[in-house]
Formats: structure tokens, sequence, C-alpha cells
């Protein structure tokens, strides 16, 4: 058959069609009765005389009369069966095979798909309370930033611990808390003798020295330690500052702690300003800590002491410098914790 064919003999001559059975089986009225309302109480009425059945046998094997058993169970189980036959036809007739009422299913898929805890207060977006007196904040009465002390002497190779201690009516904000160090660093020949001051553009401190410095750091609430004891602090805080902080924090108080990724220019921070060398150079440092605590924006609540102690890694670590030739020493002459606190109001 052509194209023009076809339309042609659109009026329906011509063209052969589809033919089906005189009789089709279908589901109708009887099919949906029997299987939503006549079955299931088939089903449920065959379950009922299986029970008796038993019944009937336990009562036999016990030693009753098999007619009085026969007569005392249909008797008991025919009325059950014709109360729960109806409750069950009126339930099939109200729901379907079983299924809850249409306003049922519908509250509790309501229920599931609120999004808002029955517990959470609705509240507006500042930026369209045009007309609106914003609230007053009334929990924090005043801010305190305490310093704290080593507990211990000093030293470049044993740890050094901070203890702080809080109250039940202040917070501790360790997002706001400080690590200060001041260390002093000298610089000798292998024959014990000062170098020049040329020699100094030959040691080469590690990025981020603040905290290349330590290689783990331990923090304790209580007696219970909250967190893992490892040597990678270092590595830690360098990646958390490389990947989490933007380019305008490593241009500025990054740099208290040595975050300088030019090494020509990181070494000129240790390099004595000017003769004589002998006495070497004192360097300030001063950053946040690196731990969880740290990384959140809730504060911790107060009543409990908190220990916080870093160990010292090698010099070998953090310094680069020929060792054939030369020979570093490092001593921390202070350190302090900086912790900020938030006294809360009692009402």
């Amino acid at each position: 058959m052509t194209y023009e064919e076809y339309y042609l003999r659109q009026a329906g001559s011509g063209i052969p069609g589809f033919r089906a059975v005189r009789f089709q089986r279908g589901k109708g009225f009887f099919g949906n009765f029997w299987k939503t309302i006549a079955w299931p109480l088939l089903k449920y009425a065959g379950k009922t005389a299986v029970k008796t059945g038993m019944d009937i046998g336990r009562d036999a094997i016990e030693g009753k009369p098999v007619k009085e058993s026969i007569r005392s169970r249909i008797q008991e189980h025919g009325m059950s069966v014709i109360d729960d036959t109806a409750e069950k036809t009126k339930q099939l007739l109200q729901g379907g095979r079983g299924r809850k009422p249409k306003e049922e299913t519908k509250d509790f898929i309501t229920a599931r798909m609120n999004p808002i805890h029955e517990l959470s207060a609705v509240t507006p977006l500042p930026e369209f309370d045009l007309f609106v007196l914003p609230p007053t904040q009334t929990t924090v009465e005043r801010d305190i930033l305490t310093e704290h002390r080593p507990i211990s002497t000093l030293d470049s190779k044993s740890a050094i611990e901070f203890i702080i201690n809080s109250s039940n009516d202040e917070y501790i904000n360790f997002r706001e808390t400080f690590l200060y160090v001041r260390i002093h660093v000298e610089l000798f020949t292998v024959e014990g003798n000062n170098p020049t001051w040329d020699v100094w553009d030959n040691i080469i401190p590690a990025n981020y020295l603040l905290h290349s410095m330590f290689k783990h750091l331990d923090v304790f609430i209580g007696d219970k330690q909250i967190n893992t004891s490892s040597t990678t602090y270092p590595y830690r805080a360098y990646l958390e500052a490389l990947l989490s902080l933007n380019e305008e924090s490593k241009r500025s108080y990054l740099q208290a702690a040595l975050w300088i990724r030019d090494d020509d220019l990181r070494k000129k921070f240790i390099k004595p300003d000017s003769e004589p060398v002998a006495e070497g150079k004192i360097l300030d440092l001063m950053g946040r800590l690196h731990f969880d605590l740290t990384f959140q924006d809730r504060a911790m609540i107060g009543g409990t002491s908190i220990q916080i102690r870093l160990v010292p890694h090698d010099k070998k670590f953090y310094f680069m410098y020929d060792e054939e030739k030369y020979n570093a020493t490092i001593k921390f002459h202070e350190a302090a914790l900086f912790v900020h606190r938030s006294k809360v109001s009692k009402e």
C-alpha cells in the first residue's frame, strides 16, 4: 500500500483491522468481590476450622468424649467466627483488602513528610523582618580571656601541659582559644663556634612553624582523653590550614604562626637582625590549636577540669640545615594558653 492509498482509505474500507475474540476474560464485579471479600473470608474460615480440629484432637488425647468435645468446640469457635466475620467484612468494605481508611493513611503520610520537628519553633528570616526590632541578647553577661601558664618547667624535649579549671556558670569557646610560644633559636658550627651572619641563610624553618614544633596534642576532660594520641598533629594542622582557610587568612593572622609559603621569605624571620649573631634569634609565635573542639561553633559547658598536653617534635623535623656543618638549638622561653570564657546569665 502506497502513502496516498493509505490516506484515501481513511473511511475504513479496504484496510485490514484488528479483530478480537468474542468473549474475553477480565475482572468485573464478581472478580473484585472474590478477590477483596470472599477469598479473605474463606482463608479466615479455613484457619479457624483447622484450629477447631486441633482442639478436638487435643480433647480426645486427654480422654474427653468425642461427641461432647465436637459440640462444645463448634459452639465456641462458631460464635467467634460469626463475630469476627462480621467485623472483617465491615473492615474490608470500608478500606479494601485490610488497608487503612484514606483519612488515616493521609495523616500518617503527612506526619512522616513533615520537615519541622514538633518541638521546633518557627522563626522568620531576619532579612524579611523589615519593621520589627531585633531581639536583645541577654544570655552572655560578659566574655573573659584568661591566661594559663604551663604546670611544668619548659624544655624543648618535655611535654608542655596546661590545666583549665572552669565554673558551672560559664562556657569555654575553644574556637577563640590561642597558644602563645616564645622560642630562642641558636646556630653553631660543629666545632662549637658562632657562625657568621651570612651562614644563617642556610637554616630554613618549616612552614606553619608553631604547629610543626609539636608532634602530637592530647586533650583530657576530667580523667578521660577525648582525642586520639598520634604523631600526625603537624600534618593535620597544616592540611586544615591549607584546605579550610582562605587566602586572606593566610596573608594575615596565620603569619603569626609563621605560615609563609616562600622559603626565602620564611628564613628571614629566623635570621638575626644584625651582627653580632652569638645570641641567636628570639621568635614569638601565636595561633589557634588544631583539634576537634576548636573547629565547632558550639561552646563547651564548664564545671570540669580540662588538660591540654603538647609534646615537642625533634628539631630535625621543623628545621632544615646542613647537619654536617652546623648544629641548631631550640629553647622555649615562654608558653601560654589564652582561653576564651563566657559568663552566662542565671535567669
